[in-house]
């Protein structure tokens, strides 16, 4: 199964997504990101608001998820939503 992931800032939302981006510089020089390798599609923000999109599989650990979490959960709002295939889909 993969995983759609959304992240958009809590209020205020500028200060906010500052305190994001702050704490995607610290978690960089830690080396503590989850990698591009454990993505399906790599992060994309979209341009009509401050809304960053993610989908992962399921063989991400979820330890390392929830270390982000942890991290990112003060300033942005998470929402995750399981993705199956059409074909899958049609199967239930």
């Amino acid at each position: 199964m993969k995983y759609l992931i959304e992240w958009w800032p809590k209020e205020p939302a500028a200060e906010n997504l500052k305190k994001g981006y702050e704490i995607e510089a610290e978690r960089r020089k830690k080396g503590v990101l989850v990698g591009e390798s454990e993505t399906v599609f790599p992060i994309h923000f979209t341009l009509s608001d401050p809304r960053g999109i993610w989908v992962i599989e399921d063989d991400v650990k979820m330890s390392t998820l929830s270390k982000w979490f942890k991290a990112y959960g003060t300033v942005y709002n998470i929402k995750i939503t399981p993705l199956i295939s059409r074909a899958e889909f049609e199967k239930l």
